[in-house]
């Protein structure tokens, strides 16, 4: 797998909006030295780690634009180095055993005496280990909750709607929406999720921001810190007079993600002796539509095994058919 591949859509978007050298002016050019140390989830040094720094602009020339790719040295480390009439660069690492980081963005403030400052620039990228992936009920979630105010049980093992709307049997969380939709610049609702049953419950995981590891989420769930309920609100307010501003409130713009515990069993003391853990991976979405309707998006991962592991392996999805590719 070649990390200029994995680089290339993340630096299309990122480089193409860097702005052009303006026309009528020579462009000023600096030296730049850049040394990158890859080191895995016990910040141990990664050896033979294939690293790969990209500059400039997708498909733009030489010099001011590149790609190159290196294998970390004993240490982890693996240094670049150009000139460039740009500032911004992506860089990323993969390694056969790790799960690869993609594609993050960097850049360098300045141009002073031909060399770009800070140079030499020291930057990590993170190669958790893949260590125990297992077999987990997987599933991408696309539904409209109908009824305003009324609470829709949904069963995580079966994905569907418990009976009488869908064919689950065992009640692991109710989603309850309320909103009104007045137009596409009028509009506020709320959805809910509530787990059921002693001991089950949610913890919200706000992700890294200077990672894009392919494993997002922690490699185990927390035991104790589990809410029994959650909310988002979405909404669009906007006045009557012309030309006004909208207002708006999105609780999904948070990057986060959600560790939950459901079918739990408890003690005589009410501590969870067992139960089935998972998690809610990427953005979680809801909007309110026409009619006074929700519509709800998500991805959610079950481990069945009642272990604390949120490792999936994609490729033993309890789920025939669903293809969730992330770990």
């Amino acid at each position: 797998m070649k990390i200029e591949n994995l680089l290339v859509s993340t630096l299309f978007v990122t480089l193409l909006n860097l702005g052009a050298v303006i026309a009528d002016a020579a462009p000023v050019r600096g030296d730049f030295e850049v040394e990158i140390t890859a080191i895995d989830d016990e910040g141990k040094n990664v050896e033979n780690a294939d690293i790969g720094f990209s500059w400039g602009q997708i498909y733009g020339k030489e010099p001011d634009s590149g790609s190159e790719r290196k294998l970390s040295n004993h240490q982890g480390e693996a240094s670049f180095s150009g000139k460039t009439v740009f500032g911004d660069f992506a860089f990323g690492g993969v390694k056969t055993g790790y799960y690869p980081n993609r594609a993050m963005r960097g850049s360098f403030e300045k141009i002073v005496e031909g060399e770009w400052r800070p140079s030499p620039q020291n930057l990590t990228v993170v190669l958790k280990r893949v260590r125990n992936p297992v077999p987990m009920y997987a599933k991408e979630i696309n539904l409209v909750l109908p009824g305003e105010g009324e609470r829709l049980a949904f069963d995580l093992v079966e994905g569907d709607w418990v009976a009488p709307f869908g064919k689950g049997k065992e009640r692991d969380v109710e989603f309850c929406f309320e909103g009104q939709y007045q137009s596409k610049i009028n509009y506020d609702g709320t959805v809910t999720l509530r787990f059921l049953g002693d001991g089950s419950g949610l913890l919200p995981y706000d992700y890294d921001q200077s990672s894009n590891s392919e494993l997002k989420m922690p490699y185990e769930a927390p035991i104790s810190g589990y809410i029994p309920t959650w909310s988002w609100r979405n909404a669009r307010m906007t006045s009557s007079e012309k030309f006004a501003r909208s207002t708006f409130i999105d609780d999904m713009k948070i990057p986060r993600g959600y560790i939950f515990r459901v079918r739990a069993v408890v003690d005589s003391e009410g501590k969870v002796v067992s139960a089935m853990y998972g998690k809610i991976q990427g953005r979680f979405f809801f909007q309110v539509f026409e009619g006074n309707k929700g519509g709800i998006g998500f991805t959610y991962y079950l481990n069945p095994d009642r272990s604390r592991n949120l490792e999936f392996d994609p490729k033993r999805n309890l789920f025939p058919g669903e293809r969730v590719v992330e770990p």
